[in-house]
């Protein structure tokens, strides 16, 4: 299973979506209220972090509207017993016995667009750290994927809310690449380090019912020094996004172990303009490789900038895919 990027990924298609209703769903979504959302780097002491399942941290997050909980392409609202495997820290993530893996488990299963239509596929990060956040992300369009961070009390719940809303659900890794400028927190991946294997194992505990991981500050200049926590990612049967940094001007595309990258990250400056171009950027790179996924944090703005990229999007010949089916394309095993 290849991480998103692979050059052998076709120049495939995926699922018609209503464009126009999403706009509308993303113009109640910039009604609320909020400041920006926090990402993977926040320390937290090891001591706070609420355990899997923990009652205490466990919200009550709002139902879906009926049509969202009638979604026949939503993955399952609970995670899959088949696809567990019991672990140091808690439950973690593995391919069933069939053969069944979490990538393909918890994928949405929307019907394919026409032939050669350019993939785009986006995703919403570092969410459950701020409620508010949280819910609005989940009222966005199901087609896009919401990422939650390792750091969030209560992810059983939050991801598990996300699903029922018909959004596939990813875990961020944060990965200590060495930048004194980026502080990635205690519970990050260390390259190289005695305990990386414990430390992924921890991460991948928190959290249940996700079919990817995205590894943040991790792109192709990395992937190299995080070849065995890839592989044991990949045998586990996940998908993988490595999450350039947050520079808008990194690039969208390095040759890695791991592949040619694919990734732009929307909002790295809280800009319009900016966040317009990087819009452009992913559809550059949807265009050059078959696909592209965009990061975004949820900012209003960006969310405002996405509103009115999003209903243009068929128009100019991409289809909004969820990531998970882009990841599948990467290849369909571990």
């Amino acid at each position: 299973m290849a991480a998103l990027g692979d050059p052998r990924l076709p120049f495939g298609v995926l699922g018609g979506l209503a464009l126009g209703v999403a706009a509308g769903v993303l113009a109640t979504v910039l009604a609320l209220p909020g400041a920006r959302i926090e990402w993977e780097g926040v320390p937290v002491a090891a001591g706070t972090l609420a355990a899997p399942g923990e009652s205490q941290a466990s919200p009550v997050f709002p139902a879906p509207p009926a049509e969202r909980a009638a979604d026949r392409h939503a993955p399952p609202a609970d995670p899959l017993p088949q696809l567990l495997e019991p672990g140091p820290y808690g439950a973690l993530p593995r391919i069933a016995p069939d053969g069944l893996t979490p990538l393909l488990a918890y994928a949405r299963t929307d019907p394919a667009p026409p032939e050669g239509v350019p993939w785009i596929g986006l995703v919403v990060r570092g969410l459950g750290l701020s409620r508010r956040h949280t819910e609005a992300a989940l009222a966005l369009p199901p087609q896009i994927a919401l990422a939650f961070s390792p750091y969030a009390e209560a992810l059983p719940a939050a991801m598990r809310a996300a699903r029922r809303w018909g959004h596939e659900v990813m875990l961020g890794l944060p990965v200590d690449t060495g930048d004194p400028l980026v502080d990635p927190g205690p519970l990050a991946v260390v390259p190289g380090a005695p305990e990386v294997e414990a430390r992924l194992l921890r991460l991948l505990a928190r959290g249940q019912g996700y079919g990817a991981v995205l590894l943040a500050h991790a792109d192709g200049s990395a992937a190299d020094s995080l070849a065995p926590v890839l592989a044991q990612l990949r045998g586990r049967g996940l998908g993988i996004v490595l999450a350039p940094p947050a520079n808008p001007a990194a690039a969208t595309e390095r040759v890695s172990g791991a592949g040619v990258q694919a990734v732009v990250v929307l909002d790295g400056e809280p800009d319009p303009a900016a966040i317009d171009f990087a819009f452009g950027r992913l559809e550059a790179a949807a265009l050059k490789t078959g696909a592209a996924i965009g990061l975004m944090d949820g900012l209003p703005l960006a969310l405002e900038r996405l509103a009115q990229w999003l209903p243009g999007l068929a128009h100019k010949g991409f289809a909004l895919v969820p990531p998970g089916r882009i990841l599948q394309r990467l290849g369909e095993g571990p």
